[in-house]
C-alpha cells in the first residue's frame, strides 16, 4: 500500500492542471485518480489533511513501506516503483 499525503507536484508535468486539494473528500478523489490513471495494484491510504504520517514516517513525496506479515517494516521507498516493490516482496516470501 501506498500513503498518499498532500501533492508535491502541483502545477507540474502531468500535474499542470490539478490543484492542491483544499479538503479530505478533495484529496480521496485525487488519490483514486491517481491510482487508476497509473494502475497501481496496490492499495492506496490516504493521510490526513495535515499530513500526519508525513512526520510520523519521513518527508517522502509517496512513500511506500514494505511490512512484513509481523509488522515490521522491511523495506521503504520514495516512490511506488513497481519493479522494487514487486522485489521486495519476492525476497519476503523466500525468507519463509
Amino acid at each position: 500500500m501506498i500513503i498518499y499525503q498532500k501533492e508535491p507536484h502541483i502545477g507540474t508535468m502531468a500535474f499542470r492542471n490539478i490543484r492542491q486539494p483544499e479538503n479530505f473528500e478533495e484529496r480521496v478523489t485525487l488519490a483514486k485518480r491517481m491510482k487508476e490513471e497509473y494502475e497501481m495494484p496496490m492499495d492506496v491510504l490516504v493521510d490526513t489533511m495535515d499530513d500526519a504520517s508525513r512526520k510520523i514516517f519521513s518527508d517522502l513525496p509517496s512513500p511506500v513501506f514494505v511490512i512484513d506479515k509481523n509488522g515490521v517494516v522491511q523495506d521503504k521507498f520514495p516512490w511506488p516503483d513497481q519493479e522494487q516493490i514487486a522485489a521486495s516482496i519476492e525476497r519476503l516470501r523466500q525468507q519463509q
